[in-house]
């Protein structure tokens, strides 16, 4: 069984046939039958009921006249006259001559109100009588997208709705001028110039059976849609249609049933939004495009992300957009760019994590690793980031990870110098490490943990291994502020 999707309605102009007008002291549905009545009366469509014939047919008579026989004097009897009445054939044609005559003189609304006539059976065949019975119907109705096949029953049009519409008002409309065909609306769709002086598809109080179930309807339909509110408002964009947008606009059911309530799929399908798989090839090449809209540039995303393919895609989108460094992308990237919710609801608001998931950034596990076998360049460590979260900190191997990190980093740097690094002090021991190392290198948050208060430096580079307590004095007695006294 097909589904029959219900909407809401728009304006559409009146027709006035006042040839045909009846009093106002009829309901509407009363008045309009009686006005089909006598549309198809005037037009012949009528039978003399016996009422007229008994009231008119005795005042219509015959005289013959008789001559008596001859006598033998040949003189003529007196002519005899008699009168008696006219054969029923007879009667009836003059019957329907005065019938006529009173038409056309008072009006076939006094003969059915004298109940002198009455309807026979009808004739829908006339093109020309379906187009004015229809627009009539309307002026009385009202607007053509509110009307249904209960309503043609109602008002006596039942038969003529089964028997040449298919049972569809939509069918209806489109031979009476209302609606676009099936056919125009497709072809507007495909040139993407629609109008606004008739009535598509999806106006009706419920769309033509079938119609949403082809994708050609259902583009259709979301096509006008952007047409429409563009037409409104130019400054709206793609992005920005809503599922208010949709139910505003006739569309809500059919979002509901095929698209899961979501703009988001019904503007994919109508080519207008990437879809999911587009966007995981997208991240997986690192090839991001902008002729059409990603789900997380939607005024109201879809909920897409408890699929971890779908989160990497939003945040690798994220890093391509702004064109910046991983480690240079904040908190405020992610919520100024549609991305806040995403954040906040699987990485605990930490833009950290979310570009370890991404592989940007090295895992927690990661780090740990790389302090034992040796760190790396390929990704980057969270302390690298420009903002550094200090829920880090408290971990105690983390902390020995970040300092021995700084201590290899700085060895590194001077290894790329080469031979003159020493003269040039660029090389460094772990003990010659001061607090302006680890503030440079992103680590000085480090420095005011608790665990480090009194000697910052000397602590964390003790705790990591790196220095002995006998390097305390050392640390002392230079010239860096490492240790205090």
């Amino acid at each position: 069984m097909q589904r029959q999707i219900e909407s809401t309605t728009p304006k559409t102009p009146r027709i006035n046939l006042g040839k045909h007008m009846l009093p106002p002291d009829h309901t509407k549905i009363d008045s309009f039958r009686k006005w089909l009545t006598l549309f198809f009366i005037e037009r012949g469509h009528y039978k003399i009921t016996s009422k007229a014939i008994e009231e008119l047919g005795p005042k219509l008579l015959r005289k013959t006249t008789e001559y008596g026989e001859p006598v033998s004097d040949r003189k003529k009897e007196p002519v005899i006259e008699i009168v008696h009445e006219l054969p029923k054939e007879d009667t009836r044609a003059i019957v329907r001559r005065e019938i006529e005559m009173i038409g056309k003189e008072k009006g076939f609304g006094k003969l059915l109100d004298m109940e002198y006539v009455k309807l026979t059976k009808i004739s829908w065949q006339d093109l020309r009588v379906r187009k004015e019975v229809i627009r009539k119907f309307v002026e009385m109705a009202g607007k053509p997208e509110e009307i249904s096949y209960h309503d043609f029953n109602k008002w006596g049009l039942g038969g003529l709705l089964v028997s040449h519409y298919e049972n569809s008002p939509y069918n209806a409309w489109v031979e009476a001028g209302y609606a676009y065909s099936i056919e125009e609306t497709l072809e507007h769709a495909k040139t993407q110039q629609f109008k606004d002086d008739k009535l598509y598809p999806w106006h009706m109080k419920r769309a033509p059976s079938g119609f949403y179930e082809n994708i050609e309807g259902r583009v259709a339909a979301v096509k006008w849609l952007v047409w429409k509110t563009k037409q409104e408002q130019p400054e709206r964009q793609i992005k920005d249609i809503t599922q208010d947008d949709f139910r505003k606009n006739y569309l809500g059911g059919m979002t509901d049933y095929y698209y899961q309530g979501s703009p988001y799929l019904a503007l994919t399908e109508a080519g207008y939004c990437y879809s999911l798989v587009e966007i995981k090839q997208h991240a997986e090449k690192m090839q991001f495009g902008t002729e059409k809209v990603y789900p997380w540039e939607m005024e109201r995303a879809p909920y897409i992300y408890d699929e971890k393919e779908n989160r990497i895609a939003a945040v690798r989108w994220l890093v391509w957009k702004l064109k910046k460094e991983p480690r240079e992308i904040t908190f405020d990237d992610f919520n100024n760019n549609g991305l806040g919710g995403l954040l906040g609801e699987h990485y605990k608001g930490s833009p950290y994590l979310a570009l370890v998931e991404a592989d940007y950034a090295y895992s927690l596990d990661e780090i740990k690793e790389h302090a034992r076998t040796g760190f790396k360049t390929d990704k980057i460590y969270p302390w690298e980031m420009t903002r550094v979260s200090f829920d880090l900190w408290p971990n105690k191997e983390f902390r020995i990870a970040a300092t021995k990190w700084l201590v290899w980093k700085l060895k590194k740097e001077a290894s790329l110098i080469g031979p003159l690094a020493k003269s040039l002090e660029v090389y460094k021991t772990s003990r010659e490490i001061t607090k302006d190392d680890f503030h440079n290198n992103g680590l000085g948050g480090l420095l005011v943990r608790p665990e480090y208060r009194g000697a910052p430096t000397y602590l964390a580079l003790l705790e990591a291994g790196l220095v002995t307590k006998a390097d305390k004095d050392h640390m002392r007695n230079s010239n860096k502020t490492n240790v205090s006294r």
